[in-house]
This record gives structure tokens, sequence and C-alpha cells, in this order.
């Protein structure tokens, strides 16, 4: 399974921090993570434990033990990218869920969402699970993610939804923490699962302001995302790629695998479109290098070892290929382009 998710779920943790008093360009560089800037949140991926980390180590060091719980007052939807338009755009709540849990895997493949009903108390219980993780090590993470699920059910029916119950896997973070008083409801912890309990008829309920038209473009779009149901089998590859970069476990051997096929098919379908596992590998790696390069504070040893490198000589012989210099070069090349076009602003601005 791959450990990664998406970079959007650092949406407002910049914004939090500082409100707590802390440096968050310091906590982002302890646990090796770029800045959420508008070139990266959409395209990239980081380990799941480094984002886990650095919400567990943030809320212990800012002594803010609803960490997670207020982060989640910066995020909602959004953080799901086009997910988001296909939930919002759903005729039901019900309807919404089930797309959120389809297309998952784009924003996080260990990330699952479960739905169980029972007819004698006619209930619904949305679950939440993240896959080969310790829960302990996550309880930030988990909290951070039901408050979101929560925030979903209030936008999705103008709040007209409220949960009956919710539960947590792990024990209470800090007794100080008013649970029931954030989510309105009882909150129960050391539960065997994680998630929401729903009365049906609010899970059925419709989706207020659903527009037909935007849900269909939304639904073809994602289906041809390569981590969706369709998509050539090169931009796939690609995608799992860029996925599987940061785990040290980039290989034409385990994306086959991911995909559900031996290496000689994979290389034959690849072959049939076209393209090269080691062309598809050596253009994510330039795409993402470029994107890492332009992080002031991102050191060029972990960069190599995001993009898969064993050493950084690797990484420096590759950037001279690419770009005909040396990553420090490179880099300070963008730094003087970005003052440059800085200062050409301001001009025009004072003219």
């Amino acid at each position: 399974m791959i450990q990664v998710i998406r970079l959007t779920s650092l949406m407002g943790f910049e914004q939090l921090v500082k409100q707590l008093g802390g440096n968050p360009k310091a906590l982002l560089a302890r646990f090796n993570l770029p800045s959420l800037k508008p070139d990266l949140a959409d395209h990239t991926f980081v380990r799941f434990e480094q984002l886990s980390n650095l919400f567990e180590y943030s809320a212990a060091t800012l002594n803010t033990p609803d960490f997670g719980l207020r982060l989640s007052e910066y995020q909602g939807l959004e953080i799901l990218g086009n997910i988001a338009v296909v939930a919002r755009n759903s005729e039901t709540v019900d309807e919404a869920i089930k797309n959120i849990s389809r297309y998952s895997n784009i924003y996080c493949p260990s990330m699952r969402i479960s739905r169980s009903h029972t007819l004698a108390n006619a209930t619904t219980f949305i679950g939440i699970e993240f896959e080969n993780t310790k829960v302990a090590g996550i309880r930030q993470t988990y909290e951070l993610s039901i408050a979101n699920c929560f925030k979903i059910f209030k936008l999705l029916t103008d709040h007209k939804t409220q949960p009956l119950q919710v539960q947590f896997m792990h024990s209470k973070v800090d007794d100080a923490v008013d649970y029931q008083g954030y989510f309105g409801c009882p909150v129960l912890f050391n539960q065997p699962r994680c998630g929401a309990l729903l009365d049906s008829q609010s899970y059925r309920g419709q989706v207020i302001n659903a527009d037909h038209r935007a849900f269909r473009l939304a639904t073809e779009h994602l289906e041809q995302h390569p981590l969706g149901q369709f998509g050539q089998i090169s931009g796939q590859t690609s995608e799992l790629i860029r996925y599987l970069l940061p785990t040290a476990s980039c290989s034409i051997n385990s994306v086959a695998r991911e995909l559900g096929l031996n290496k000689r098919t994979l290389q034959r379908k690849l072959s049939q479109e076209g393209s090269r596992f080691d062309v598809l590998l050596a253009t994510e790696r330039r795409t993402v290098a470029e994107r890492y390069l332009r992080q002031p504070h991102m050191s060029l040893e972990h960069i190599a070892s995001l993009l898969g490198y064993a050493e950084q000589a690797i990484f420096t012989r590759a950037c001279k290929r690419w770009f005909n210099q040396t990553p420090s070069q490179y880099r300070q090349q963008l730094r003087l382009k970005t003052q440059w076009q800085g200062s050409s602003t301001v001009t025009n601005q004072n003219r």
C-alpha cells in the first residue's frame, strides 16, 4: 500500500501555527516538508508518516492537544480537489460519501471510507481508517479527518445534518478538550472503529444546490484520472511514479504490482502507447525536482531522497542532464528569476 497523501492536507497549517505563536517554517523543515504553494498543492504527495508526525509534534510543542480539531477550521471539502466538486454536486449525502470513497485513492491511497447501515436503529455509520498505520501515533490526523467529515456533512446539507455520535479508536488526548462541545454530540473513545453515526434520514437527505452538469463534468474528469477507473497505462504509470517517489520504493516492479500487472506486461502496454518506464520516471523526477528546488528551506540531500536517489551525487548528475546546471546553480537561477519578476512588477506598478 502506498503510504502517501496529497500536500493539500497542509491547508491552514501555517496560519494556525502562527496564531498559536509557533514557527511554521521551522516545523515544516523539521519534517522535511514543503510549504503549501499553489504550484505544489495539486501535484505533490508527501509521506503519510511525515505529515502525521508533523501534526503530533506540533500539538505537543505548541501545547495544543486539540490541534487537529483546530486545523479543521481552516479546511473542508477543498482539500479533496476535484473530488469535492463531485461530492458537492451529488444528489444526496449518501451519494456524496459514496463518491468521496470511490475516488479517495486520488487523495490518499491508504484512506478507506466505509458505510454500514443498521436497520433496527435506522442509523448509518461513516467510518474512516488509514490502513497500515498505528492509531496511537496519528491521533491528530484522525481527529482532523473526522472534524473535516463533520464539516462536510454540514456543508452538503446547509447545516441540517447533525451526527448522533462520534467515535475514535484512540484514547482521549486531553480531558481539557471539549469534544462534545465541538461536535455537538456524544464522543466516545477507545472504540473498535473511527467515524460518525448519522440517522439514516439525514444520511439520505438532499445535497443543497447540487448542479447536475457540474457533477457530470467533474465525474468525467475524475474517471480520466490515472488513479480513477480509466486512463492510458502511461498516465497511470506516471501518477503512480509520483506517488511512489517519496517512499523510496519506486521501480517498474512496484508500479506493475500496484497496477496488478507483471513487469513484462507493463513494459508491453507502455510500448504499445509509445512510451517506456525509464522515460516516464525521468520526466516525473525532473518535474518534481523543479518544484522542490523552488522551496529554499528544503535541503538538496532531502530532495535527492524524495526523488528516490540513493546519493546526492546521482541527483546532481541528473540535474546536469536536465538543466545543464548543478542543483545549487539551478536553484540560484530560479531565485534570481523570481526576484527579477518581483522587481519588474513593482517597477510597472510605480509607472
